[in-house]
């Protein structure tokens, strides 16, 4: 069986490796998060800025295994935080795969690529506690074998460390992009995309534009090689849908046979009709570029970009919307729920302000931790962060720390696990919601009192 729209693919992988003009919907139903009765609003837990003094993007992000996060995209630089520089010739891009701790702490980055243009799209951790990354390339010299001709798939084995393991180039003589890779339950490796090719790798009947998916083993070796390919080698993908109409934000939901769940438009102005990504956790859709410089007359002037995030109700209507801005041009490529009620987003900010914050060259990688806090059962009023260090230790908003306070910590412990950003209550930092934090809560008390 053939992909439906099989003479659009090419352009649909066109448009997907570089974020423009079509949408990307995903539900990750396990979160199991209990529909608010009271106050929320989204708040950022950590952000930081990654790279050298030249231009980084990231495109994908993946929670690993240890509740960390791998990174993937490309880097210019030599320097900051670029240190293990590739293969830099007549173009400047190569792989840039970057590892942060759970507080997006920097614990590794590497790089690869040839005397090409490399560009990393995909990465997902393997079972050996590994990484798999996609992307493409037009690399020619510096890896062996090399490419076949313009764009190749190009595919890197990490070990944990981050060390490589092998790279291969896959392809023929003309376009070969990825749009994805995953291990399969027997733990070898599904590359899937498009080719324009007919000879090399790719098979002597393979149409031009038609996907071509190649499965290799744990030494890179393929195996296989198809247009279409088995329900069962696939990752499970809802039937979330959205887009953009020419002023405002476009989403609908269809359940699984088809039948229209509910559609929703949201927009305040002409800056919200975006070239845009889209992908949702818990009802929150991230997107990208809330401006698009071709859609609306006042973005020249605007010269900035932001993150918006749009909360929906289970029925498509607008709970709230809000801009995250780094004081950049900040643009959302990818993001990934966490274990602990969150979600991470990755992505890239530009800006020419050396006195920004943070940054640290033109364009940088973005990351950003998101959760979305809600008031306690029985109350009305948001939890406060009184002292600014992350946790959230006046839980029933009044302003004030006291026992209270400790008290609903205790008597919602379970809520808490099922419901809040686990980040902004875990006063031990150990990841979870125990009674270990309402009583970190009650010693802070008594020694707060005890010092007054």
């Amino acid at each position: 069986m053939r992909y439906p729209g099989i003479n659009s693919y090419r352009a649909f992988m066109h448009i997907h490796n570089r974020i423009i003009s079509l949408l990307f919907i995903f539900s990750l139903l396990f979160i199991g998060i209990d529909p608010a009765s009271g106050a929320e609003a989204p708040v950022i837990i950590w952000e930081h800025f990654l790279g050298g003094g030249n231009v980084e993007k990231a495109y994908s992000i993946h929670e690993t295994s240890d509740r960390g996060y791998i990174l993937a995209g490309f880097s210019c630089s030599d320097d900051g935080d670029v240190t293990s520089v590739s293969y830099k010739s007549d173009y400047c891009d190569d792989y840039w795969v970057v590892r942060l701790d759970t507080d997006g702490n920097l614990l590794w980055q590497t790089s690869s690529g040839g005397s090409g243009i490399d560009t990393a799209y995909f990465v997902t951790e393997t079972a050996d506690q590994g990484f798999i990354i996609a992307g493409s390339s037009t690399s020619n010299q510096n890896i062996s074998p090399e490419n076949r001709g313009d764009y190749d798939y190009y595919v890197v084995k990490l070990d944990f460390s981050g060390n490589p393991v092998w790279e291969r180039f896959y392809g023929g003589f003309w376009t070969d992009e990825p749009g994805g890779v995953w291990e399969t339950d027997d733990h070898m490796y599904m590359v899937a995309g498009y080719s324009d090719s007919s000879d090399g790798d790719v098979a002597p009947d393979h149409r031009r534009g038609d996907p071509w998916i190649i499965k290799l083993n744990q030494q890179g070796d393929i195996i296989w090689q198809n247009s279409s390919i088995d329900p069962e080698e696939y990752p499970k993908n809802n039937r979330n849908a959205s887009g953009s109409t020419l002023r405002n934000l476009w989403m609908l939901t269809r359940a699984a046979n088809s039948s229209l769940v509910w559609e929703s438009v949201t927009g305040q102005d002409a800056s919200e009709a975006a070239s845009i990504t889209l992908r949702k956790i818990y009802d929150i859709y991230v997107d990208s570029d809330p401006i698009s410089l071709g859609m609306c007359e006042d973005c020249y002037d605007r010269l900035d970009r932001d993150i918006l995030l749009v909360r929906l109700d289970d029925d498509g209507n607008l709970v709230w919307d809000e801009f995250l801005d780094a004081g950049g041009i900040e643009s959302a490529r990818d993001f990934t729920s966490t274990s602990t009620h969150e979600i991470v987003i990755a992505g890239d900010s530009f800006s020419f302000d050396d006195t920004l914050m943070g940054h640290h060259g033109a364009g940088d990688f973005y990351v950003a931790k998101i959760g979305v806090l809600q008031s306690f059962p029985g109350t009305e009023k948001m939890p406060l962060d009184l002292d600014q260090d992350g946790i959230y230790e006046d839980v029933n908003g009044d302003g004030m720390f006291n026992f209270n306070d400790v008290l609903l910590f205790l008597s919602t412990n379970s809520w808490i696990s099922r419901n809040q950003p686990i980040s902004c209550f875990d006063t031990n930092n150990d990841q979870k919601i125990s009674f270990a934090d309402p009583f970190i809560l009650y010693m802070n008390q008594i020694q707060d009192i005890l010092s007054r």
